[in-house]
């Protein structure tokens, strides 16, 4: 089923185009890739899903509803959750209270914010460092703590922005692994990172975009064959990864 949907959604920013027609779609239980060069729309383009910044034309939906109406925070009830490039925590508070806010601002009737943060902190390996202060995380742990808070949101479907920035081969591999298993649970995914490999390993489906337009959508194997691709963004001999 289809999750999300963006329908020619279109943005200017006066006399330029920032994004031109973007159609993309976000199945529950895969993961999707947004990539291309900086600057290509990629950020405009969840800007416009989340609601941050209204398109000049286009439509989003959200289960087959026209959302594109619809303010920032409703959307986030309605499910649509996100993580940011520029890391966003409470650098102050602890690890675990951080993810209790937003388990208390999505709070359903009969959950208990703290034992849901617990639960969350549990499933992305945190556990241990719950009751640290969030800003003396490395990256690695500080992006796992974004992570589990946008869970905490309860999402449909969850937008990641460059999530694997800063992470060592190791955090990389498990955060691989906790987004499959994410993906597995039925949570559409929709994915923006410049790590070539990791987006080849994990999406079912990729969108290319390039100075704000789609350039290419398909499989892992169609994108880096695609000679428009390369040609934009890939390169030649770009090292995408051998289990395609």
């Amino acid at each position: 089923m289809t999750i999300l949907e963006t329908r020619e959604v279109s943005v200017r920013f006066g006399g330029h185009m920032a994004v031109n027609q973007v159609s993309l779609s976000v199945e529950e239980g895969q993961i999707t890739g947004l990539i291309g060069p900086n600057g290509a729309g990629k950020t405009t383009t969840f800007n416009v899903i989340t609601g941050l910044q209204p398109p000049s034309r286009g439509r989003v939906q959200l289960a087959g509803k026209d959302i594109t109406a619809m303010s920032a925070h409703r959307r986030a009830r309605a499910g649509i959750a996100r993580t940011f490039q520029r890391l966003e925590l409470f650098g102050s508070l602890s690890v675990r209270d951080n993810v209790i806010t937003a388990a208390e601002l999505n709070r359903v009737d009969g959950q208990d914010p703290k034992a849901a943060a617990d639960a969350l902190l549990d499933r992305v390996g945190l556990s241990d460092d719950a009751g640290k202060r969030a800003d003396s995380l490395p990256t690695g742990g500080a992006r796992l703590v974004e992570l589990a808070r946008a869970l905490a949101c309860r999402p449909r479907v969850l937008l990641l922005d460059e999530p694997a920035s800063g992470l060592d081969d190791a955090e990389t591999d498990r955060f691989a692994e906790l987004l499959t298993d994410l993906a597995r649970d039925g949570l559409g995914i929709l994915l923006v990172e410049h790590d070539v490999p990791l987006v080849m390993r994990l999406c079912s489906e990729i969108t290319v975009l390039n100075f704000g337009e789609v350039l290419a959508t398909g499989s892992p194997t169609q994108i880096q064959k695609d000679q428009t691709v390369i040609d934009a963004y890939l390169g030649q001999g770009t090292d995408v990864g051998e289990d395609l």
